[in-house]
């Protein structure tokens, strides 16, 4: 109840979310008491809340500046884990002094089914988010000639994103045609774990190390030239 009454933009709730597969793997009652290690992470959780009241976003995605916008571009970023998986958007700009500017603008995570998935198959449901989530913010902002790009750490998805000869199995057929059909796969780039905020979202971390999350990667502030480089084209 806690959990499913917190507004989430942030992603902060997952954490506190995989408590109750956890424990109802331990084939507990719904009035029995749980073991230590869980009422640890919950208490954790608990008293980590009121530091949110410390992270800001500005409301509005345009930088502070009295220069016009020359380009837009909406970046979303995916990534799945054993227990969770998420997107997150930003909104690149560039005004006419070649200043680039990235807002926050959502992120989504999800609780993987309790039903054991491979990786791969949860790195497609993470990417099926990342294109509901773009046609959402594209259809919000209704911004002139924005393009998107996506990111993945996931190769095994591009290769299958990729495919044209092999057939596949319903579960990977079904994602991979409504990514296409939201996205071309020239839109999709590769990124490594490390440099990918939507691994913070999967894993769920704690408050003090959102700030990845909500800033998004370094590397959107710079030239493009000096982006991660696509392992698989």
């Amino acid at each position: 109840m806690v959990t499913n009454s917190l507004y989430d933009p942030l992603g902060f709730v997952l954490a506190a979310k995989i408590l109750l597969p956890d424990t109802c793997a331990q084939g507990l009652g719904w009035d029995e008491p749980v073991g230590r290690a869980e009422e640890f992470r919950w208490r954790q959780w608990l008293e980590e809340l009121p530091q949110l009241s410390d992270i800001s976003i500005d409301r509005s995605l345009k930088p502070k500046t009295d220069k016009d916008i020359r380009t837009y571009k909406l970046h979303v970023f995916c990534n799945a884990f054993q227990r969770g998986y998420a997107a997150v958007t930003y909104l690149r700009t560039i005004d006419t002094a070649s200043d680039i500017h990235c807002s926050f603008f959502f992120g989504l995570t999800r609780l993987c089914p309790l039903k054991v998935m491979t990786i791969p198959r949860l790195e497609l449901s993470a990417a099926v988010q990342a294109c509901s989530l773009s046609e959402t913010m594209r259809r919000d902002l209704r911004l002139p000639d924005m393009s998107t790009t996506f990111w993945t750490d996931s190769t095994s998805f591009l290769q299958y994103l990729r495919n044209e000869s092999r057939r596949f199995h319903t579960f990977v057929a079904n994602r991979t045609s409504k990514i296409q059909d939201v996205s071309d796969p020239s839109q999709w780039r590769h990124v490594d774990t490390k440099a990918n905020p939507a691994d913070d979202g999967s894993i769920g971390v704690p408050v003090r190390q959102l700030t990845r999350w909500v800033k998004g990667p370094e590397f959107l502030l710079n030239e493009r030239d000096t982006w991660p480089v696509n392992l698989v084209m």
